[in-house]
């Protein structure tokens, strides 16, 4: 479990307080047990125009070259979840099955290289050219608004 803190100008860690129930909750979950804590800054997560640029330049444009309508809510998720599967799969040793990770928990950084597997993909396997973020927000400036109703 992951929480956010604090660390003042003498090194001491606070929980923020948002989350503090939680965290309290969860340690005495763990009483008499070792753990592990592992600290570093704390990681940016997607951005909004990451997403609205998922939906409509990467999974809109992959969608039409492949004949899925990128109009159709249906037809987008089920591609989205192609992609996850595709890009996003990974083991669980615990549980010992396939597992795949959220987009929404990806990080800026983790959400570029995902976009960068799925454009990379889609030119070799579908000879779909993806533009690049900044390509695709200048040629679709109306689109950009559309897409926040295609979210999941």
């Amino acid at each position: 479990m992951q929480f956010l803190a604090k660390v003042n100008k003498q090194g001491i860690l606070s929980i923020i307080d948002a989350h503090y129930p939680r965290y309290k909750y969860h340690l005495m979950s763990l009483a008499n047990k070792t753990v592990e804590i592992v600290i570093r800054k704390e990681q940016k997560m997607s951005t909004d125009l990451q997403r609205k640029y998922y939906w409509g330049g990467i999974l809109g444009t992959l969608g039409e070259s492949i004949g899925y309508n990128p109009k159709q809510k249906k037809d987008m998720n089920d591609l989205h979840e192609m992609m996850k599967w595709q890009f996003l799969t990974y083991f669980d040793k615990k549980l010992k099955c396939n597992r795949v990770h959220s987009t929404e928990k990806l990080t800026t950084i983790e959400r570029n290289e995902y976009h960068e597997k799925i454009r990379s993909w889609s030119q070799e396997f579908h000879n779909c050219y993806i533009p690049l973020p900044d390509e695709w927000d200048k040629q679709n400036k109306e689109f950009v608004e559309r897409t926040e109703e295609l979210f999941v």
